[in-house]
């Protein structure tokens, strides 16, 4: 039998995995990633809580949590904060479904023709079994877990596990024979089905709907082994956009592709959307390469990390940046857009407002209150003001003395004359029959609209408001006292 076929594809394998390793970018050395992040708590407690995905060159990154230096940065300003890291198990909050896909197609199936007969007489499904089945005892209990098969002609993969359901009870198919019965493929690998590419979308995209448990986040796990063949190309974009932004949910995917048979240029595509991907040339290595895969499929490098903000911030579109260790060593994730940003005043600080508000609403009161007296002040001043300004006179009478005490009680007195004297003599313009008043005790002078009394050397003098005085002008209400009598000015 012609063996060159076989040997010129396993001499090209090696040529299958570089291009596998350069094509399928590994992730970039010390990468923060944010998966997702939840805010809920922000308003009352000033806490962010984010899923990172930690890596490096040689796989996720262990041992940040609980001890890791994690920091918080808003533009340029690095924020006091209070981390609590936790790791991807520890934190309690992140659900993780795992779907395994078997590949079922011709190449798989198929026995060997060279080798010894013992390894003719394992094909390679069995070595992908083998595999899978020392990827599912590090399965978590609390996992969701869905296994299936698929050809490179069928429109959809099979599920051998009946559906999503915990880990402890799903039933791992063990048999070689059970799974090529279940999926034997309807056609050839060069048959007329939808393709590979569609066949893997057609599966993934429903099972990602499918939920496992409660929490924050969802971590969606697919595990594929391929040999590439497909009716139709397959684009290096095959997994984008199977899982939408911002629902709390991210697909991770891992590909093993066995280039033994298989389809080298479609391999690399497939690497070059996955989170992890490698090319085995043999089936034998099969196993011992999807046990590479423990590390990631545990979620040793993702952590969930939750920051309690000392100085809560405000902001209508937050831009953060994570960042773990310190200096130059630090490494930091792109900015994540975490939108609107707006703490819930605490009690004290709401008591404080409604102080100061009450404060300020005190002092507008008095403020107000102060004007208006003032004003009614200023008035009242004018007022006492116009009453002390002489008034003019207008009409017969020019004035009149109204006499409160002594014998003239009660009689009114007009002034008339541009001088009018006041005595006890009777020859006086008023007449004061009171022995305390002088004959010609003083003198009214009426000029210019203005009314002025002087006293004519009397004995008792004159008083003038309870004022001694010589000579003064009058105003409409003032109190002239002569000896016992006393008098009022009235215009």
């Amino acid at each position: 039998m012609n063996r060159f076929p076989k040997v010129a594809g396993r001499l090209a394998a090696g040529c299958v995995a570089v291009s596998m390793l350069l094509l399928a970018a590994p992730p970039a050395a010390g990468k923060l990633v944010v998966r997702t992040f939840d805010k809920k708590a922000y308003p009352k407690d000033s806490r962010l809580t984010f899923v990172v995905d930690a890596h490096d060159e040689n796989g996720p990154v262990a041992g940040l949590a609980p001890n890791g230096e994690w920091g918080l940065h808003f533009g340029d300003k690095s924020l006091k904060v209070q981390p609590k890291a936790d790791s991807y198990r520890a934190g309690g909050e992140i659900t993780t479904s795992i779907l395994f896909l078997v590949p079922a197609t011709s190449a798989i199936i198929g026995a060997d023709e060279v080798g010894s007969e013992g390894d003719r007489a394992r094909t390679p499904l069995r070595y992908v079994l083998d595999g899978f089945q020392t990827l599912y005892t590090q399965v978590n209990d609390k996992d969701c877990l869905a296994v299936g098969c698929y050809t490179e002609t069928e429109g959809n993969a099979t599920l051998l596990s009946s559906g999503v359901k915990p880990q402890g009870k799903v039933q791992f198919p063990k048999e070689a024979e059970e799974v090529a019965r279940m999926c034997a493929p309807s056609g050839s690998a060069a048959g007329g089905g939808p393709g590979l590419e569609s066949v893997l979308r057609s599966t993934v995209k429903p099972w990602v709907n499918q939920k496992c448990g409660s929490g924050i986040a969802q971590r969606l796990v697919v595990v594929v082994v391929a040999d590439g063949n497909s009716s139709a190309p397959v684009s290096p974009e095959w997994a984008r956009n199977l899982v939408p932004e911002g629902e709390g949910r991210w697909l991770e995917t891992y590909v093993i592709g066995l280039s033994d048979g298989g389809n080298s240029g479609n391999l690399a595509k497939l690497g070059q959307s996955a989170n992890w991907a490698s090319t085995v040339p043999v089936r034998q290595n099969v196993p011992a390469e999807l046990q590479k895969l423990a590390p990631w499929l545990a979620g040793e490098g993702v952590y969930q990390v939750a920051f309690t903000l000392d100085d809560a911030i405000r902001s209508k579109s937050a831009e953060l940046v994570l960042t773990v260790g310190s200096g130059r060593q630090a490494d930091k994730s792109d900015p994540v857009a975490v939108g609107v940003l707006d703490p819930q005043r605490s009690w004290w600080s709401i008591a404080l407002l409604v102080l100061v508000i009450l404060l300020c609403v005190v002092f507008v009161v008095l403020l107000i209150r102060f004007i208006v007296l003032s004003a009614a002040e200023r008035r009242r001043r004018r007022e006492e003001e116009e009453a002390r300004r002489p008034k003019e006179y207008d009409g017969p009478s020019r004035g009149r003395l109204i006499v409160r005490e002594g014998p003239c009680a009660n009689q009114t007195f007009h002034l008339v004359d541009d001088v009018t004297f006041l005595g006890r003599s009777p020859e006086n313009h008023v007449a004061i029959p009171d022995g305390s008043v002088g004959k010609r005790h003083c003198s009214i002078t009426i000029q210019d609209k203005s009314f002025q009394i002087e006293d004519l050397q009397s004995v008792n003098g004159v008083f003038l408001n309870g004022q001694k005085v010589l000579k003064a002008f009058l105003k409409d209400g003032d109190s002239i006292r002569l000896g016992s009598s006393e008098m009022q000015f009235r215009l």
